[in-house]
């Protein structure tokens, strides 16, 4: 399928302005410094369009300090609980970036949204926005109660980078107990086992050698050399070892055992492929996936183009897939 008129639309016009320096610069040096500057300059601010009970701002104790999440809450009674994960690359996002989709999700899921403001790259590589997701669920199931939601439907998700985080996640807490404490939650929490994963187009395979990179990786707002930028920042060969599957979820050597998952891909995204071989992967160890492919879609479209009818709709047959998950 081509590309949806309002996607390339955005390509030859906004999306423009979005592009990296090519070849992008390398990690650490000045010229890297005034990209990183640019990429996390704050946006303006997009006026709510989802009405919800409550939506605060709290700081929790994170692993490397101080640790900001917001908490969005659709309504009264014990929910099931999304901890929620932004894009970016692992160096750019904020509260604010994913301010919409936490919105929608906790709209048309019903669900608690806990959306963390982990810490970026490449000032902070692997483990630190992991070991930040880790606190962010220890403290989520520590503080249920005053949350007002139910321990035993808690779900971890995010988009792109945000889905790499929620997946690896997945996998520590199946291969550490989740019941036991584990090393990098703040005070010795223990975790809760998770009920679900929402990986919305994740990056999960450090190899990027897939079809649809080479296929897509250039001209679609993501590209093959932005993607390994981000992977330079995240997880420096030098000394981070890109195999294991904290890193990169897609060289696990089994995923059996994992809580079921909503996975989502776009037709026109160069990160396509991982996602979906990724389900396939889930589905023949065993494990319930929903996955959905966005048609005529680019990466990063939930935030791009929501409000438009087809991306209602898909946030509706998402937010709809993890409420059957969660029971």
């Amino acid at each position: 399928m081509a590309l949806r008129p309002e996607v390339e639309a955005f390509l030859a016009g906004p999306g423009r302005d979005l592009a990296f320096p090519d070849p992008p610069p390398e990690i650490g040096s000045e010229a890297c410094a005034k990209l990183l500057t640019r990429l996390r300059a704050p946006r303006p601010a997009v006026p709510p369009t989802r009405s919800l009970r409550q939506v605060r701002d709290a700081t929790i104790e994170g692993p490397g300090g101080p640790l900001s999440v917001r908490i969005y809450r659709p309504g009264e009674g014990s929910r099931p609980l999304l901890v929620y994960l932004h894009g970016g690359g692992w160096v750019m996002g904020d509260l604010a970036m994913h301010d919409a989709t936490c919105r929608a999700l906790a709209a048309l899921a019903g669900c608690v949204v806990v959306s963390v403001d982990y810490r970026l790259a490449p000032e902070h590589p692997h483990p630190a926005a992991l070991d930040d997701t880790l606190a962010a669920l220890a403290w989520a199931r520590a503080n249920a109660a005053a949350l007002g939601v139910d321990p035993t439907r808690i779900a971890v998700g995010g988009s792109s980078a945000g889905g790499n985080l929620a997946a690896a996640a997945a996998l520590r807490l199946r291969d550490e107990a989740a019941r036991a404490p584990v090393a990098g939650a703040p005070g010795g929490l223990a975790l809760p086992p998770l009920a679900a994963q929402l990986l919305l187009y994740p990056v999960l395979d450090s190899r990027m050698a897939t079809a649809s990179i080479a296929e897509l990786g250039s001209g679609h707002l993501l590209d093959r050399a932005q993607l390994a930028f981000y992977w330079d920042a995240y997880a420096p060969t030098a000394s981070v070892d890109r195999t294991v599957p904290q890193v990169s979820p897609a060289h696990a050597a089994t995923l059996a055992g994992l809580p079921p998952a909503v996975v989502l891909s776009a037709e026109h995204d160069p990160l396509r492929d991982e996602a979906e071989q990724y389900a396939a992967r889930l589905r023949g160890a065993g494990v319930r996936v929903e996955l959905r492919r966005a048609r005529g879609q680019i990466h990063g479209f939930l935030a791009l183009f929501q409000g438009e009818p087809e991306v209602e709709r898909l946030l509706a047959r998402i937010a709809s897939d993890l409420v059957r998950l969660l029971g």
